[in-house]
């Protein structure tokens, strides 16, 4: 139910729920890599390709600043005009390789946003690999 250009947390807690900051832990310098996967679930519009973006933020997280990453978008077609369809349209999970510096003991939050055409309900599943 997200709106468009909207940055939301991103859910941490295996339960589901909106848990809050991830607490980065002591030695870690920075993120090594990030892995990503979206979707849109339920009815939307056909024709539609919403760009996906996740941001790094929190107080103190990050030395360099918050950090945007344009995750890339699902571009579902049915070869023609507007219709509304009901089904799931995934992407397969990428890998996205980065050296975002972070500070160790500090608290890192998720947030994610989608932009154009409202698509239907997202969904996002990200992972973390720290060094």
């Amino acid at each position: 139910t997200q709106a468009t250009t909207t940055f939301a947390p991103v859910e941490t807690a295996t339960a589901g729920s909106t848990a809050g900051p991830i607490a980065i832990p002591p030695g870690i310098k920075a993120i090594k890599s990030i892995t990503v996967g979206f979707a849109i679930n339920g009815a939307h519009s056909v024709n539609t390709g919403p760009v996906y973006v996740l941001r790094l933020t929190g107080t103190g997280a990050l030395p360099d600043g918050n950090q945007d990453l344009v995750l890339g978008s699902v571009h579902h077609d049915n070869g023609g005009g507007t219709v509304t369809d009901t089904d799931t349209v995934n992407m397969s999970p990428l890998t996205i390789p980065v050296d975002i510096k972070v500070n160790a003991g500090a608290d890192l939050a998720l947030q994610a946003a989608y932009f154009g055409t409202d698509g239907g309900s997202p969904q996002l599943s990200v992972e973390i690999e720290f060094a």
